[in-house]
């Protein structure tokens, strides 16, 4: 990740999505039944951020281990924690998660790559850390993995797009996107609040579900079940692919 896309994660992520904390019911009741995301699960959450999932599943009875490089998003997890008395079952490590400081040994029964977070790795990142968490993953434990879908974005996703956050009406969000020679998508994100103007670059790559299959085969993992957009239907036409993958 470049310096560009460290700075909005540090200073606008949490504000600009702090609404989705609404779609966190719906996706524990996914991995509840897809991922055995039960009491006791050890889990390991990779880019956890202000920790949306990694607070819930700790209220739980899960035994969490949340992984994120922004310490400001990480203060938010802890005191997110705090709030719903979830502390004791959730440890925050601040660390690159292409660089895992955890001990390569199957410990955990769950692991989480969210919010299109695997799609910000180039390629080769990616495919490496699939792999390292295919290594901490006991025998038939889970990885779930959310992506964007490379067909739903190529036929529905705008060029330009105005939008304020659900969670903080006040702030203006102006996105331009364009297509990159590797066939990822670049964000060039204008976020204005207060007179204050900031501008990023994102980057994203987009899945198709052979592609994402593929992957995670590559990676080691015996069965990878698809699923479309966090429901129990195939990712056809969905714009997010929800990947099941089992160790």
């Amino acid at each position: 990740m470049d310096a560009s896309a460290r700075c909005f994660y540090d200073r606008e992520y949490a504000l600009l999505y702090r609404d989705r904390v609404a779609e966190v019911p719906q996706q524990m009741a996914f991995l509840e039944r897809h991922a055995g995301a039960a009491k006791g699960a050890r889990v390991l959450d990779l880019g956890c951020g202000y920790g949306r999932h990694a607070v819930a599943l700790a209220a739980r009875g899960c035994l969490v281990v949340g992984v994120d490089y922004s310490l400001p998003l990480l203060c938010k997890a802890r005191q997110r924690a705090a709030h719903q008395a979830a502390g004791r079952g959730l440890q925050l490590v601040c660390a690159d998660m292409t660089a895992l400081p955890l001990r390569r040994e199957p410990t955990f029964d769950l692991a989480l790559l969210l919010f299109v977070t695997l799609g910000q790795l180039p390629a080769d990142a990616g495919q490496a850390l699939l792999g390292e968490v295919r290594a901490r993953l006991k025998t038939g434990g889970r990885l779930v993995v959310d992506v964007l879908s490379a067909d739903w974005h190529r036929t529905w996703a705008p060029e330009k797009t105005e939008w304020h956050p659900v969670g903080a009406p006040e702030v203006l969000v102006r996105d331009v996107q364009r297509s990159a020679p590797d066939g990822s998508v670049l964000i060039r994100r204008t976020v204005l609040r207060g007179g204050r103007e900031e501008q990023y670059t994102l980057s994203q790559r987009l899945f198709t579900p052979e592609g994402l299959s593929g992957l995670l085969r590559k990676a080691g993992y015996e069965k990878v079940r698809l699923f479309g957009d966090w429901q129990d239907r195939g990712p056809e036409a969905c714009c997010h692919i929800v990947a099941v993958a089992t160790a």
